[in-house]
């Protein structure tokens, strides 16, 4: 259920709605509830950061009594250290099961990679240096893509028609699309992840998106830093009609999954302040400069 800052911030309808909350789990057989509370907060904002933190302590006491095995899971940004949503990660990831990494849309306001390499790399990174356990994280990634409008070609570079906002488009749309433009098709070395651009009569555009290449890297990145698991963003991106077409994408979306093996005992090494957990920082920081990645996708 959606959630406002007069809920959020008052004891008495944090309550209320985790009463509401329980009640739709229950009346519709869930095992749990996930929280994807997404609102900007500074690392001034400390009340804030302890009201959200108790909606999920909160939550997870009263979802624990009626159902012991209930799962209670947190979204978060894909850097812990964001000062954008600087919010209490260690408590929060205290009273839940698991965080979800989000990690997509990284391209937001430049044209780019939805979820490169080492971006992805970062995020996982970073929390594990915020002191937040491998057990408890989850690598989100994307079954969608980013739709550029574009005004023009640098190479092949869009540069970018921003009267047009990005759209997001499903896996299999994007599919359908490149079919149509098979020669298109091209690999951004930098971010590990593919792109293709086209043209619909005077109209330009270019996908930035995710294959089972591209999230197999990512899906071994996760069972190599020994974390909790890898989820998608999401699952309806893919055609589930009976055609053999749609059988062959969503074979060659799920195969790649791995089987998920016990947490490693040196995940702590990826925390360490040495060279390389600053090195993955350098390169995503590097990454995102927009000159950087002019150079990279050209």
């Amino acid at each position: 259920g959606r959630l406002n800052r007069k809920t959020l911030f008052s004891s008495d309808l944090r309550s209320q709605w985790v009463q509401q909350q329980l009640k739709t789990v229950w009346d519709n057989y869930l095992d749990g509830i996930n929280f994807d509370i997404e609102y900007a907060c500074s690392p001034s904002q400390k009340y804030f950061k302890k009201s959200y933190t108790a909606l999920v302590k909160e939550t997870s006491d009263v979802f624990r009594q009626m159902m012991p095995h209930t799962q209670i899971s947190v979204d978060v940004i894909a850097e812990a250290t964001s000062h954008y949503r600087a919010y209490d990660y260690q408590g929060l990831a205290k009273y839940s099961d698991f965080f979800f990494i989000m990690a997509y849309d990284e391209s937001v306001h430049k044209v780019g990679p939805n979820s490169g390499y080492h971006a992805a790399h970062w995020a996982i990174t970073s929390y594990l240096r915020h002191k937040i356990p491998a057990s408890k994280l989850v690598l989100g990634l994307p079954w969608y893509g980013d739709l550029y409008h574009c005004s023009s070609f640098d190479g092949e570079h869009c540069m970018p028609h921003w009267s047009h906002p990005i759209s997001q488009v499903c896996y299999c749309g994007i599919m359908n699309t490149l079919n149509s433009v098979p020669d298109n098709y091209r690999w951004n070395s930098s971010s590990q992840t593919p792109y293709f651009s086209y043209k619909d009569g005077d109209k330009l555009y270019q996908i930035q998106y995710d294959n089972p290449e591209s999230l197999g890297l990512k899906y071994k990145l996760a069972s190599d830093m020994g974390i909790r698991g890898v989820g998608m963003w999401h699952i309806d991106c893919l055609d589930f009609s009976a055609s053999d077409s749609a059988e062959k994408m969503r074979k060659s979306m799920f195969d790649p999954l791995p089987t998920w093996k016990e947490q490693k005992k040196d995940a702590l090494k990826y925390v360490s302040e040495g060279d390389y957990a600053s090195d993955v920082k350098d390169k995503f920081y590097s990454f995102l400069s927009p000159q950087d990645t002019v150079k990279q996708i050209i």
